[in-house]
């Protein structure tokens, strides 16, 4: 057996790859809250910060800035967490009602109640035991690891039913204020975002190791999880740069579709004609199923490479 663990990597959006839905969903139930009514306050709010960051016109002249100087739009994806905050703090736009008492604990308990494509969570655990099952693999210290980078809730996906198969989670932490408990105390501020092109700093942050700063400058031999040992799994236009930073680093990027909504799986084609992604599947993760087969294929194609070339060395 080698020393070094040569870790295979599965990484998944959560969204509409791994769910049916929002995995938000359990938490606008749980308030009364009609989830269309959400993502249309947040998109309202999205295009009030527009027009603010547009509206040179209306400012002071000694403010104004010339026409042609370029800047940053509002970030969408911080918005919806944002209101989120706004919903706990001042109560929803509509009606005023206040999210009370939302916790890091009771985010964790709504994650016990999202739901996922058919063959989920045992797909995570049944790909892990395949890989840990061939004994040529386990002589080169191969494993398979399984990571979520979402827009998400990071609680309520620690407690869902995948949670505990997964070896790393990367979506939007949320905290309480200054001398507050660290889960009972109501949550007020955002720790750690999360935007379409920051899933990147995530996959460079697996490549290089926990550990290790993610600027810094590391031998492509010593990184811990090698580009085309990564295997990616979205569903749409939030996940094209991490395909692009997957693709570029050598690994293989899947697109999946709900088989249920015609509009998905036209995203999902669209990024195949377009290069982005190596295969489709409908989201179906059960075992036989066309995506299992899929994501199977490119364990065994990993492995064996990384088998091939642990031979060689002296």
């Amino acid at each position: 057996m080698t020393g070094k663990e040569n870790i295979i990597a599965v990484i998944a959006d959560m969204d509409y790859t791994l769910t049916p839905e929002f995995m938000q969903k359990p938490l606008f139930k749980h308030y009364g809250h009609d989830q269309e009514q959400f993502w249309k306050e947040s998109k309202k709010e999205h295009m009030r910060l527009e027009r603010i960051l547009s509206s040179e016109a209306s400012f002071p002249k000694h403010m104004q800035t010339p026409k042609n100087q370029l800047s940053a739009h509002a970030c969408y994806e911080i918005t919806y967490a944002d209101m989120i905050l706004e919903h706990i703090k001042g109560g929803c736009p509509a009606d005023g009602k206040k999210w009370e008492g939302l916790n890091r604990e009771l985010l964790r308990k709504l994650g016990s109640k999202i739901e996922f494509f058919q063959g989920l969570p045992d797909a995570i655990r049944e790909e892990k035991e395949f890989a840990e099952s061939i004994q040529e693999w386990k002589k080169q210290n191969i494993k398979l690891e399984w990571y979520v980078i979402s827009l998400g809730i990071a609680d309520m996906i620690r407690g869902s039913a995948i949670g505990k198969h997964l070896d790393g989670i990367f979506a939007y932490e949320f905290a309480p204020s200054r001398g507050e408990h660290n889960t009972k105390g109501t949550i007020d501020k955002i720790a750690t975002p999360m935007t379409y092109s920051g899933k990147t700093q995530f996959i460079y942050q697996l490549n290089k190791g926990p550990l290790i700063n993610v600027n810094e400058k590391m031998a492509r031999e010593i990184r811990r999880i090698p580009g085309e040992s990564m295997i990616y799994l979205g569903d749409g236009q939030s996940d094209v740069p991490a395909f692009a930073v997957i693709k570029r680093m050598g690994g293989k990027s899947i697109a999946v579709y709900s088989p249920n909504e015609a509009r998905c799986y036209i995203e999902a084609a669209r990024l195949y004609s377009e290069n982005r992604v190596s295969a489709i599947a409908p989201a179906d993760y059960r075992q036989g199923s066309e995506l299992r087969q899929i994501i199977r294929d490119c364990i065994i194609k990993v492995a064996e490479s990384i088998a091939a070339k642990e031979t060689k060395k002296p």
